[in-house]
């Protein structure tokens, strides 16, 4: 339509079939279809010789995606010389939902808490999306009356119900049965412990040593007497699995919605030139507002435990009655040992503090249930997945500079920064982590010697962040440490016929041994070598 203005239009389609034989969409595979269909339209209009105004926008459609997306854009461009350009932009960007946060389902560990020793079915742990056939999507949680959450657990085999069977939390049926498994597995590591330090006590008196082996394992059958089999005031708590073998504590469980569409919102000011014919600058401050940040995948269904604090009441109460049983005296005797503080005790005359330390610190770390969703194709199944959160925004400059020394020497240099990496508590259910650093630059330069050899090197600084990505967050391995490195490239252009080129390139030269992500290998030097050639 003339010098003055210019239309750009089109339209996509994108449809995407999954094939992963069950390996990743597992339960989904028959049902991970997604269709993906966009038109857009752009106009360019000279409003002067100066000023240029771009608007923009796109329509797009997801199978999975309840709502229509509508994306604007709008730019003015100002050009006061041939070689500087100053532009104002608000652009809307629409990031439709993943095949892994949508269709993953994926077993991850196999009987990692080994209930299965037990002759109990196992508690898995599964990665799992947030879309599921035949229902709205998202995963909801069962609770009880008192608004606590409910639980499944392979012991509602032993009650002689289906594993899907939703229990309250403080349940004293199912607290009963938790008991005897957690005792079970109590003792089988607490007897030879027992049997190893009532064996030493015995020769500290003198007792040959075959004696005072024997003589402990007789003691060690009659330990079970001194720890009840039933207990009474019996709760439960919660714990999330962290990844590494260890547990958080955890207060409740939230909802997560189907994974819906993320929205990135921009406001951007940018400046482009070039000043006295030798320095390229380029600038860029901009405000952006994320709507619908999908975060990494993560622990969403706490584990079910006995309650440490009713656990140890009660367990005082039953063992103190037990060691003042006269039938129990001998074997009562040799479990005062544990009192001995070079033992760990406390030395106040009685073990009873002692044993019911032992008995809670096991009892209490065996999860024996998981606040599952409704949703879960594992009832049991510890469930890692995609939520959705609200809006998070963020501002940033990034500058890169570039000055033409001479011919043949070239400097460079660029530093980006964002005013928030971290957020903490978003919308009351978790935390969020850009994964990337707030401050980062580099320098550098390129040198060449002739039209065959040239040399170039670049130092590079990273600051520290708190990460989060799954199991990987800096509340369990610590943040990122910030690093320098120095990057250095030699390039040789062989004297022959053809256009053959040698490049040498190392990376972190100067050995710098660094982490760039928690739960990653340390990185030192790279150097690569490569031949090249061009016909």
């Amino acid at each position: 339509m003339g010098d003055r203005q210019s239309f750009t239009y089109g339209a996509d389609v994108l449809r995407t079939r999954p094939d992963t034989e069950g390996s990743i969409n597992g339960a989904n595979e028959n049902d991970d279809d997604i269709n993906e269909f966009g038109v857009y339209l752009q106009s360019e209009t000279a409003l002067t010789e100066q000023f240029e105004l771009v608007l923009a926008g796109r329509y797009d459609d997801h199978n999975r995606v309840a709502d229509a997306q509508y994306s604007p854009r709008a730019a003015l461009v100002y050009k006061p010389t041939e070689t500087q350009t100053l532009r104002l932009t608000f652009n809307s960007a629409y990031s439709t939902p993943g095949n892994n946060s949508m269709y993953l389902d994926l077993r991850q560990a196999v009987d990692p808490y080994g209930l299965g020793n037990f002759g109990l079915a196992p508690i898995d742990i599964r990665a799992q999306g947030t879309y599921q056939s035949g229902s709205k999507g998202g995963f909801s949680f069962s609770r009880s009356d008192d608004n606590r959450p409910q639980f499944r657990t392979p012991l509602s085999a032993v009650a002689g119900l289906d594993l899907d069977h939703y229990w309250n939390m403080g349940d004293p049926t199912m607290n009963a049965i938790m008991w005897g498994t957690a005792r079970q597995a109590v003792l089988a590591g607490f007897v030879p412990q027992f049997t190893a330090i009532a064996t030493g006590s015995l020769q500290a008196q003198g007792v040959d040593e075959a004696t005072a082996a024997a003589t402990a394992a007789g003691l060690a059958q009659l330990l079970p007497n001194l720890i009840p089999e039933q207990l009474a005031g019996l709760d439960n708590t919660l714990m999330t699995f962290d990844g590494v073998g260890g547990f958080n504590p955890a207060d409740d469980v939230a909802d997560v919605p189907m994974t819906p569409p993320t929205t990135t919102e921009t406001l951007e000011l940018g400046y482009k030139g070039v000043l006295g014919n030798k320095l390229v600058v380029a600038a860029d401050a901009y405000s952006t507002t994320t709507k619908n940040f999908v975060g990494s995948i993560g622990i969403e269904t706490p584990n079910v435990f006995l309650d440490p604090a009713t656990l140890g009441v009660a367990l005082t109460e039953g063992i103190t009655a037990a060691m003042s049983d006269p039938n129990n005296a001998d074997v009562a005797a040799a479990v005062t040992a544990l009192d001995a503080e070079s033992l760990g005790g406390n030395g106040n005359g009685s073990a009873v503090d002692e044993v019911v330390a032992q008995v809670v610190n096991g009892a209490a770390r065996v999860p024996l249930g998981t606040v599952s969703p409704n949703e879960a194709n594992d009832p049991l199944a510890v469930i890692g997945t995609y939520r959705s959160f609200g809006e998070v925004k963020t501002s940033g400059l990034d500058v890169r500079l570039a000055y033409y020394a001479s011919d043949e020497l070239i400097l460079s240099g660029g530093m980006s920064f964002v005013d928030e990496n971290y957020f903490s508590n978003v919308d009351g259910v978790g935390d969020i982590s850009l994964n990337a650093p707030k401050i980062k630059f580099n320098l550098g330069g390129s040198y060449a010697l002739n039209d065959e050899i040239n040399f170039g090197a670049r130092m590079r600084y990273n600051g520290g962040f708190d990460a989060n990505s799954g199991y990987y967050s800096s509340s369990t391995f610590g943040p990122v440490e910030a690093y320098t490195v120095l990057d250095v490239n030699a390039g040789y252009r062989l004297p022959v016929d053809y256009d053959i080129l040698l490049t040498l390139n190392v990376s972190n030269a100067l050995n710098n041994e660094h982490r760039e992500f928690v739960g990653a290998p340390e990185i030192g030097r790279l150097a690569i070598l490569q031949l090249g050639a061009s016909f």
